[in-house]
């Protein structure tokens, strides 16, 4: 890789991740990257410059950790659980429902945060916090607010555990990936004209009728925001 290249890709380092000049040098350096590494770090940069797209976040993160690895899902969910700050898993947990697993010619069940099975079950914080009286909670879950829904308010009383949710969630969205990549299924992600959520479904395993819904409030630019933030110390913490 060049003099050219290499100026490129501290470039990207600094217009993507945020990276000073000298910082950008520095974890080039530091990295001891093979030219083809620094090709792909570059490419992969590039690639998440053309568009706030959710699955052209995940490539790049997985381009990462999980190049020629097995059991890519479980490299991509460690580098949420172990990168992301503390108020980025709440939103990313916040930001995203899915349904029990279905069959494509059944009635699907409600989307869930992926908190509201242990939620649901915490009878003593429920009788503390909610008013049995005032609200449907068991349904109305997907606005994602109280009186609505008090899955995030729990959460944040229980952030103790808040990893295991992370990893349920990037779970679901390798699943969701992988609908596109191994199955040609059309997965929306987000709808960029709507301001309030997108509904949609995917398929699951390797049984082509087997269906997971999701639905996805959180903003596109957040999620963004997030894999970038997520990159960027997972790089720092190689140098």
């Amino acid at each position: 890789m060049n003099n050219v290249h290499v100026n490129q890709l501290k470039d990207r380092l600094a217009s993507q991740l945020g990276f000073t000049a000298d910082g950008a040098q520095n974890l080039i350096t530091s990295l001891k990257l093979s030219d083809l590494d620094k090709v792909r770090l570059w490419c992969g940069l590039r690639f998440i410059d053309q568009d706030r797209d959710a699955l052209r976040v995940l490539f790049f993160l997985e381009s990462l950790v999980a190049i020629k690895q097995r059991d890519k899902s479980r490299q991509l969910k460690e580098l949420f659980v172990d990168h992301a700050e503390e108020e980025e898993k709440i939103d990313l947990v916040d930001g995203f429902f899915f349904s029990r697993p279905f069959k494509f010619d059944n009635t699907r069940g409600e989307v869930r945060h992926t908190v509201f099975d242990d939620f649901s079950q915490d009878k003593t914080w429920i009788s503390k916090n909610i008013d049995p009286s005032s609200v449907n909670w068991k349904k109305d879950c997907s606005s994602g607010q109280a009186p609505s829904c008090y899955c995030i308010q729990w959460l944040k009383d229980h952030l103790i555990s808040i990893d295991t949710y992370v990893r349920s969630v990037v779970g679901h969205l390798y699943e969701m990936r992988c609908a596109v990549v191994h199955e040609a299924f059309p997965v929306i992600f987000f709808e960029p004209n709507r301001t309030d959520s997108a509904l949609d479904v995917h398929p699951i395993g390797p049984k082509p009728d087997d269906f997971i819904s999701h639905e996805v409030t959180i903003k596109p630019e957040r999620f963004f925001e997030i894999g970038r933030n997520v990159a960027r110390r997972y790089l720092l913490s190689k140098v």
